[in-house]
This record gives C-alpha cells, sequence and structure tokens, in this order.
C-alpha cells in the first residue's frame, strides 16, 4: 500500500487534484443555465479547447480519472484522455438549477436579484441548494480521499504520488473550492464565487491527508465492489467513522486559461 509521501512522513498520504471545466457548448456561447438536464455536447470550439488543454496536460501522468457522467464533460475527458481509463461520476454533475435549466442566465439574475441573493447563492424552483451541492462534492471528497489510500494500479514502490484529473462543471468546481476553503483550510481568494471560470480553465490543488490514529488498515478489507458510484456515500462515511484525519489542502493554481489565448 502507497500509505506515505515519504520515510519522513508515517501516516501521511499526498496527491494532487487537476480540475478542469469541460469544454464550451452551444448553451455557453447562448448563455442558457445547462445544469444536468440539458446537456449539449461540446461545440466545436469547445472541442478545439479540449484538444487544446489535452497538449498542456500530455506531460502529467495521473493515476486516478474522475468526470461528471454529462456528455459534454465525458467528451473533454475522452479528448483530453483518448483511450486512458475514466470514471463517469455523478456526484460531479452541475448544480441542478430546477426549473430554470434551459433558460436564459438573464433570468436567473432577474430572480436572485429580487430576492436579494448573490446568483450563485440563489436556490431557483426544484432546484438544489448550495448547501446540497456542498454535501454532495464533500462526499466525492471523502472518497476520493479513501481512494487516495489504497493501492493504485499504477503504483510503482511504497513511494508513488497520486494525481487526480477530475473533469466537471463551474458551478460544482466552484462549490468544491469554498468546501475545501471554508472547511479544509485551503488557501482561495474572498471572492471565489466571481472569480471567471473559462472553459477548460484548469485549477491545481495539493492535499495533505495526515491520519491521526492507526485505523487505516480497515481500507484493506474494502472490496473493489464497494468502489462504485453509487456506493460513494458509503465508503465516505466508513472512512469518517473508521479513522480520524486532518486535511491541509494548498491552491497552486486557480481556474488558469493561459492555454485559450489562441483559441
Amino acid at each position: 500500500m502507497c500509505w506515505n509521501a515519504s520515510d519522513n512522513e508515517p501516516g501521511v498520504v499526498r496527491f494532487t487534484m487537476t480540475l478542469i471545466r469541460h469544454g464550451q457548448t452551444i448553451n455557453n456561447l447562448l448563455q442558457k443555465i445547462q445544469g444536468q438536464k440539458s446537456d449539449a455536447s461540446l461545440n466545436w470550439k469547445g472541442q478545439v479547447q479540449a484538444l487544446t488543454i489535452a497538449r498542456h496536460l500530455n506531460d502529467q501522468k495521473f493515476t486516478h480519472v474522475y468526470c461528471s457522467d454529462t456528455q459534454r464533460a465525458t467528451k473533454t475527458c475522452e479528448i483530453i484522455l483518448k483511450e486512458n481509463e475514466r470514471n463517469g461520476n455523478k456526484r460531479l454533475r452541475e448544480r441542478y438549477m430546477g426549473v430554470l435549466e434551459g433558460k436564459p442566465i438573464a433570468d436567473l439574475k432577474k430572480l436572485a436579484k429580487q430576492s436579494n441573493h448573490h446568483q450563485k447563492l440563489f436556490t431557483p424552483d426544484d432546484g438544489e441548494s448550495p448547501e446540497e451541492v456542498a454535501r454532495r462534492i464533500d462526499s466525492f471528497f471523502k472518497f476520493l480521499c479513501v481512494e487516495m489510500c489504497r493501492e493504485s494500479k499504477f503504483s510503482e514502490g511504497s513511494n508513488c504520488h497520486k494525481h487526480a484529473l477530475i473533469v466537471s462543471h463551474s458551478g460544482l468546481l466552484r462549490s468544491f473550492l469554498t468546501l475545501l476553503g471554508q472547511k479544509y483550510g485551503c488557501n482561495l481568494p474572498h471572492d471565489i464565487l466571481d472569480v471567471s471560470c473559462k472553459n477548460t480553465s484548469r485549477t491545481v490543488i495539493e492535499v495533505k491527508l495526515t491520519f491521526l490514529d492507526d485505523n487505516r488498515e480497515f481500507l484493506h478489507d474494502m472490496s473493489d465492489e464497494m468502489f462504485h458510484d453509487e456506493s460513494a456515500d458509503r465508503v465516505a462515511k466508513s472512512f469518517e467513522n473508521h479513522c480520524r484525519f486532518q486535511v491541509e489542502a494548498s491552491c497552486i493554481m486557480l481556474f488558469n486559461f493561459d492555454h485559450l489565448r489562441f483559441v
């Protein structure tokens, strides 16, 4: 098992997360809310964006790959990795926007203003609240922590470095970063909700996971069958119930889109 980042850090697991927003779709171009049900495919520019970020990542070795199961995220991930393995994950879907899905973003701005809410914190009728999204992504993050503590099929020796590629959506990624900042102390700007998150922009987070007791061995007994999307909540709860741990997260790159200058 690759428990330690080095022999000098017993009980510590370090890993990197590269977070990518999907490429452009026609709904992005028309400034329509996509959410979960209004799932447009990548347009021509979105495919070029995905190819461009793929070239910028061609020197990266990813030990774990996850993407939202929407077609715009899946296609972006497919272009980046071509035939490499990837895991579609419902917990990485965009926030569900209820009655506003498929409607112009201007409608969201109008309703949010009427209710005196920031548009990214406003919950439309039948929509998913920011708190519900936070619980969903926190469950995924704990699931990811467990994955990083288990033996990777890419491992070579006890000091392997784990690197997860995560392809998702602007709203979901903002929620993830807000969670990392508020709950796990990640160094992020206070105005994270207003920082531009362009299509295929890249964020890099370094995570240090420190176990505070010796109960990590329960992971040895967890079968591979548990590591499917439907079991993620159960895995996350087992992790919390069996392990005392501390998470430190540091943002190395935030919504970087230098690769898009000529796209």
